[in-house]
């Protein structure tokens, strides 16, 4: 049944301002101040407010724009009801920094998303981190980094189940680490900019003697949000105009 109302709804779906699919429902919001939520198959309808601030740091007699950061509040009643929080923070200043934390609350379900990135580069060294969290039952977890130093690149990932430490060069790392035991881990990971389309591709493969564990986690930033992030048995997708 559920099927067949994303198929009729489909439409409405490249013109919602979000739309979240993880394996037991769905969630869409459609408009800005005032929305049309549904909810697994629920519809309500609400409101909400948002505020922006800019940040500003002074440097002698310069004023230097540090970052920004936009919180947004958001409440919606009907067939159900949910509450909503959304804050994103950027900083551009000492740190390029980009995080957001977005959770809502209903008479469906509860969940919330966390992710960012961050990166640093000073001399001729550099420090660079991506995470993504989508916190509900089950909850999924990705995170990354990268440490370039003269000659070397190490790199971190990090799973639900697992966490390993290795070499990473041109987008490609192996590792070690624990995976229900010692356990080797491979990886491809890439920004890319295909014809203004902008995002990242990470792909991870533990071994241990207890089984595999394979990991995916898709991002693209323009010309709209997508995130897609799976391990052997979870997984979550998410688009936003």
């Amino acid at each position: 049944m559920r099927v067949w109302i994303i198929i009729l709804l489909f439409p409405s779906f490249l013109m919602a301002s979000s739309f979240f699919l993880y394996p037991d429902g769905f969630f869409v919001s459609v408009g800005d101040n005032v929305f049309l939520e549904i909810w697994n198959c629920k519809i309500s309808l609400g409101l909400s407010f948002e505020r922006k601030d800019v940040h500003y740091k002074n440097l002698i007699l310069l004023r230097v724009k540090k970052g920004e950061t936009i919180k947004r509040f958001a409440l919606s009643a009907g067939n159900g009801w949910s509450i909503s929080m959304d804050l994103k923070i950027k900083s551009s200043f000492p740190v390029s920094m980009e995080t957001r934390t977005f959770y809502t609350i209903g008479s469906e379900r509860a969940f919330a998303i966390n992710e960012g990135r961050s990166s640093m580069k000073v001399l001729g060294y550099s420090i660079s981190s991506d995470y993504f969290s989508y916190i509900s039952h089950p909850s999924l977890n990705f995170s990354k980094a990268l440490l370039k130093i003269p000659r070397m690149s190490v790199g971190m990932h990090s799973g639900d189940s697992i966490f390993s430490v290795g070499f990473a060069e041109k987008g490609f790392f192996s590792g070690i680490g624990w995976f229900d035991g010692f356990c080797v881990d491979f990886g491809l990971w890439k920004d890319f900019d295909l014809k203004g389309m902008k995002g990242s591709l990470n792909l991870f493969l533990g071994l241990s003697q207890k089984g595999l564990y394979p990991s995916l986690y898709l991002k693209l930033k323009d010309p709209f949000n997508l995130r897609v992030i799976c391990d052997e048995k979870k997984w979550f997708a998410g688009v936003e105009f």
